[in-house]
């Protein structure tokens, strides 16, 4: 009987208790008699248990009758976890909102919408971002574009690759430059390459100190054994693409070739230190050797010619170690200074003019000997 005397008293007390902290302000449970805080209407404080609301399954959360807008529940079956009413139907706390995933270490982004740092995104961007984009850890390289320096080892290779597959099988090649489609996707080694346009040096696997560009320029340049494929300048539509075909039966090799001119030197394969300038200029070389020309067309007329020189359009050097001003429409060459002719009698073109030291007379070729021209 004294048990239950000392146990109605003590509730009586707690009441008492919660009344008294209850007066012009929240309710307070508590252990220590403090009062509520002001901005609460419940203020409960422990440090050894929690708030344990209503536990249910969904079918029981679901017969509550005329649930108040902000009723909380935790559900315990099919996906558990707290639960509120919003007036409407029913929400699971903390379900995803479908705008950031995490998938692994990866966090993805799921809106259909663009995403904009600083700004709102135009509504052809995806990403929009007022600022600068660092990109670091990567060597002093940057790289932008779908597969664009893919296979870089991360090491201090400072390349510059732009573009979708630009560069993508450099691993150890350094201070290379690619921007465009492909531009210099086979090197892998190579160093000092510069690229611009879609599939500029493409197939450069080694060679290095190269500059294409240019659409397909210098396109099918690699090194092979014996060759070095280096120091090559190419500007211009197709300029030293290398062959005519895809595939050549010869890869190409040559070296220190400058061609500037849409299709200039297109179709070099081994040719080394050979100049063209111009619209489609030296075409048909394909070994020769030490050779300029410039101007539209200009060039050997055909391969393996070497130490030959063309100027104007349509200029085309027949041999080796010649000379060719112009194209069969010129009909005079002039200078303001002299022109001073050598050469042997070896010479068998009609109409060439030689001076012979030895003798101190100009002769001239008929077809059939050497004529004397002066006194």
């Amino acid at each position: 009987m004294k048990t239950v005397k000392f146990t109605l008293i003590a509730f009586i007390v707690s009441l008492v208790t919660i009344t008294v902290n209850a007066q012009n302000q929240g309710v307070a449970i508590n252990s220590d008699g403090a009062q509520a805080d002001q901005s609460a209407m419940l203020d409960v404080k422990s440090t050894t248990g929690g708030i344990l609301i209503p536990r249910m399954t969904q079918t029981q959360r679901n017969n509550i009758s005329s649930p108040a807008t902000g009723l909380m529940v935790y559900q315990t079956d099919n996906t558990d976890g707290f639960y509120y009413y919003d007036g409407a139907g029913w929400n699971y706390i903390g379900a995803p909102d479908n705008d950031w995933t995490v998938s692994g270490n990866d966090l993805i982004n799921a809106n259909s919408g663009n995403v904009g740092i600083g700004i709102t995104p135009d509504a052809l961007a995806k990403l929009q971002i007022n600022g600068r984009v660092w990109q670091s850890g990567l060597g002093g390289s940057t790289f932008f574009g779908e597969n664009a320096g893919n296979m870089d080892d991360g090491s201090n290779n400072v390349n510059t690759f732009i573009g979708n597959s630009a560069g993508n099988m450099t691993s150890t090649g350094d201070e290379n430059v690619a921007v465009g489609y492909q531009a210099l996707s086979s090197n892998t080694t190579a160093q000092q390459n510069v690229a611009i346009g879609a599939y500029s040096l493409a197939a450069s696997s080694v060679g290095s100190f190269n500059t294409a560009v240019g659409f397909n320029t210098l396109l099918l340049y690699t090194e092979i054994t014996g060759a070095s494929s280096q120091r090559n300048t190419a500007i211009g539509y197709e300029a030293m693409k290398g062959g005519t075909s895809i595939f050549p039966f010869e890869t190409p090799s040559g070296e220190r070739n400058t061609a500037v001119g849409y299709s200039a030197l297109m179709n070099i394969l081994s040719g080394d230190r050979n100049t063209s300038i111009g619209y489609s200029s030296m075409e048909n070389n394909q070994h020769g050797n030490n050779n300029t020309s410039v101007g539209y067309g200009a060039g050997p007329s055909t391969d393996n010619i070497d130490n030959s020189s063309a100027f104007g359009s349509g200029a085309l050097t027949t041999a080796s170690n010649q000379v060719v001003l112009g194209n069969s429409s010129v009909t005079q060459v002039k200078t303001a200074g002299a022109i001073t002719i050598g050469g042997s009698d070896a010479t068998t073109v009609a109409g060439t003019i030689r001076f012979d030291s030895g003798t101190g007379h100009f002769y001239g070729y008929n077809g059939t000997s050497w004529v004397q021209l002066d006194n």
